[in-house]
């Protein structure tokens, strides 16, 4: 009687997980998916809890990289320019120079206009002098065409267009490594040149704005003699 009893004791012995040996006791009877139900979520708590954050977590991880990175950038001291082409040659200006960029819709030319300027623009009811900066640079002047671009800049208190063959990007340069420009191409009539920034393997010229406007008289004179002789060829 009392091995029956003992017997029975046994049998009734509840399922789940022993708490000292971490297996499974199973019961006398019973589904399988049941029982196996009972042992997972007896012993994954935790992983249904990380589970339910798992977004949470991933959020952190974007944040964290995140912090990195602005770390590394503040650490490296760098500046913003605005990068443009002209005659398939890179150049840049800084962003705190360039108030917004214009399409070449329309510039008109005005009569005795001081050299280079290419004419004028109207930027929403406001007439806006517009500099070619080809001949500003001394270099071939060029057609307007549907990338053309006018930069609104802003120099010594005056909103002043510069027009473009196109506009390219803004981006960061890093200040360690603008290298100064030759000194070879370097004279009194070009100290508007301030260094050197290669992008992907390709040089961009950095311009001063202030400096970039100042015309020296031996320009305007060669320039206007070089345009009198166009008009002469002309008729």
């Amino acid at each position: 009687m009392s091995r029956k009893m003992g017997a029975v004791q046994k049998q009734n012995k509840p399922s789940g997980v022993n708490p000292e040996k971490g297996k499974i006791t199973l019961p006398a009877y019973g589904f399988a998916e049941d029982i196996l139900g009972k042992k997972n979520t007896a012993e994954s708590p935790k992983e249904t809890s990380t589970a339910k954050e798992r977004i949470y977590t991933f959020a952190d991880r974007l944040i964290e990289k995140q912090e990195k990175e602005a770390h590394k950038i503040i650490k490296e001291k760098y500046e913003i320019w605005v990068t443009f082409t002209l005659v398939n040659e890179f150049y840049a200006l800084p962003v705190t120079h360039v108030q917004e960029m214009l399409r070449a819709l329309k510039i008109t030319r005005v009569p005795d206009t001081p050299y280079p300027i290419r004419g004028i623009t109207n930027m929403r009811g406001r007439i806006l002098p517009v500099v070619d900066l080809r001949l500003r640079l001394g270099l071939k002047k060029g057609k307007i065409n549907n990338r053309s671009r006018i930069l609104v800049t802003e120099s010594k208190g005056r909103l002043i267009g510069l027009l473009v063959d196109s506009v390219e990007q803004v981006t960061r340069f890093f200040l360690e490594q603008i290298k100064p420009p030759p000194k070879d191409i370097v004279t009194e009539k070009s100290k508007y040149i301030t260094g050197v920034y290669y992008l992907n393997e390709s040089p961009i010229i950095l311009l001063e704005l202030d400096q970039l406007l100042l015309i020296h008289t031996s320009q305007e004179h060669s320039e206007s003699e070089t345009q009198q002789g166009v008009n002469k060829k002309k008729k």
